[in-house]
């Protein structure tokens, strides 16, 4: 599929020792649906990356 209809994360699902990492995603059509880390990263990095990005926070000593 070219156009994978991804437009972001909402939310990441904990993994578990039977469970990897996951996503809740909201598609370009307005439904959601949880999404494997080595899906999102295979078909929509760009959507996964952006998410992280939102969500880095820098300590006391970001400027060195």
């Amino acid at each position: 599929a070219a156009a994978t209809g991804y437009k972001q994360v909402i939310a990441v699902k904990k993994p578990s020792a039977d469970a990897p990492i996951a996503f809740l995603v909201e598609h370009a059509d307005g439904s959601r649906a949880l999404v494997s880390n080595a899906t999102l990263r295979q078909d929509a990095p760009q959507v996964l990356l952006d998410f992280y990005e939102t969500r880095v926070q820098f300590g006391s000593r970001a400027d060195e």
